[in-house]
Order: C-alpha cells, then sequence, then structure tokens
C-alpha cells in the first residue's frame, strides 16, 4: 500500500543538471531533466523549496526546516502543489508509482504493450541467487508477461528492499521507470495513434461493409422494380418513402459500426 505524501520522503534525481541564471532582478535556476527530456526554470521560492529535497525527506520535515532556517511558513497543502510540479518534472527518483498513477488509461495499455517481453528470456541470469531472490523475480517475470506492470514494480521494490544490490533488479526497474516517463511524456496525439493502430483492421472490415450496404441501397431500387412490372406503378411519393426508409435504415448501421 503507498504511503501517503505526509510520510513518504522524496529525493532529487543524481542525474539533474542545474545552473544558476545570472543577469535577473531576482535568483533563478534552470533544472534539466536528462531523462524525460525537460527543462524548466525555477525563481528563488521554488528553488528554495525544491532544494530541501536534495536529501532524503517529507513534506513535514520540508515545512518544519523552512519556518525554521528561513522563516517561511508554508502550508502542507501548497508544499503538495510544488511536490505535483515537481512530479510533473519527472523530478524525483524512485516514485514510479506517483508517475504511473499519472497514466491515463491509454497510455498504461501502451506501456504494458512495450514492455511485456521486456524481462523474456532472462530466468538464467538469477539461478544462482538465494531461493528467496529468484522466487521474486520469477514472479516479476511472471507479472511483466501478464502486462501488470503495477505488481511487477512492487515485487521488485521488495526484493530490493530485501538486497540493495541486486544488479538485476535494480537494472530492471530503472528501466521500467524510463519507459513510464518515457510514455508520460508522449503527446496524446501519439498515444491515440498507437490505440487506433490496433483497430485499422477491424475499421477496414467496416469500411468494406457501409461500402457494400451502399452499393445495395442505391442499386436495389433499380433491379426490384425492373424485375416486377406490377410494381412500376407505385406512386412517386411511395417511391420517396421508401427512399427515406433505407437512407435511415444505412445510418443506423453505419452508427453501430
Amino acid at each position: 500500500m503507498l504511503m501517503s505524501w505526509g510520510e513518504r520522503k522524496f529525493r532529487i534525481r543524481k542525474d539533474l543538471v542545474i545552473t544558476p541564471l545570472k543577469g535577473r532582478k531576482r535568483r533563478s535556476y534552470r533544472v534539466l531533466n536528462p531523462l524525460a527530456k525537460v527543462s524548466v526554470c525555477f525563481g528563488s521560492l521554488t528553488y528554495t523549496v525544491f532544494q530541501h529535497f536534495f536529501k532524503e525527506r517529507n513534506i513535514t520535515e520540508v515545512q518544519r526546516h523552512l519556518k525554521e532556517r528561513h522563516a517561511l511558513n508554508l502550508s502542507l497543502t501548497a508544499l503538495e502543489s510544488y511536490l505535483d510540479l515537481f512530479l510533473d518534472l519527472y523530478l524525483f527518483e524512485d516514485c514510479w508509482d506517483l508517475y504511473w498513477e499519472r497514466l491515463d488509461k491509454i497510455k498504461k495499455q501502451v506501456l504494458a504493450e512495450e514492455i511485456k517481453d521486456l524481462a523474456k528470456g532472462r530466468e538464467a541470469d538469477f539461478t544462482t541467487l538465494p531461493f528467496v531472490e529468484a522466487m521474486i523475480l520469477q514472479a516479476v517475470i511472471n507479472a511483466l508477461k501478464e502486462r501488470d506492470i503495477l505488481k511487477a514494480l512492487e515485487y521488485l521494490s521488495d526484493l530490493l528492499t530485501i538486497d540493495t544490490h541486486n544488479a538485476f533488479a535494480k537494472v530492471l526497474r530503472e528501466k521500467i521507470e524510463k519507459k513510464i516517463i518515457e510514455i508520460g511524456r508522449r503527446p496524446k496525439l501519439f498515444v491515440f495513434a498507437e490505440e487506433w493502430k490496433e483497430k485499422a483492421l477491424e475499421l477496414n472490415h467496416a469500411l468494406v461493409v457501409v461500402i457494400l450496404l451502399c452499393l445495395g441501397i442505391s442499386l436495389s431500387p433499380l433491379f426490384f422494380f425492373s424485375g416486377r412490372n406490377n410494381l412500376s406503378r407505385i406512386a412517386p411519393e411511395n417511391l420517396k418513402i421508401i427512399q427515406i426508409a433505407s437512407e435511415r435504415l444505412l445510418k443506423v448501421k453505419l452508427d453501430t459500426l
């Protein structure tokens, strides 16, 4: 179960590139995140809050430190807003669960599809591990094959709690977290394109049905009436009714495709 933000500790990523900006009235900083390929400029207040997470802290600890060292009285609600900003920019490490929660349903499906084979064929890499660690890693691989990313990450966290130096678990979790961030940064249009790509074949079949229906409805009066002399005397207004009914039937059929 995930901790609340009041209990959870956050730490800034070690690979960030932070540059003080000169020539401005107020001191500001540019923060570059190479992993997420995002760059942002923080003013003095935002950076003052941000720098308190260079050491692993929760927001209540930051709140107390800001008050004691900087005479800044920020509410927990305000600090949560700062955390939201930092998480949107993927500036914290070991926050895969919160980054996962920020993905919508479609992006989660794309993620599961793209990393389902990430650990495929890797069982041989941990045959020499202790039994419990090997069992957890097997559970990780099974979860990935089942496209259950959240379960796989939870197993990896459990394993790294048991053995913080397990190289395979660390590399695998870093790869998954990197993929979560990559997909989280993708534009919506790209994600929708991924979803519709899978429906292309189905859509093509639907178009064939539509074309056949259109041809059938267009040509059916010609074949129907030309073959029946006794119907050729139908009044024009009745033919109009038949035409309208045919068009409505086509519309209903199209709406169901």
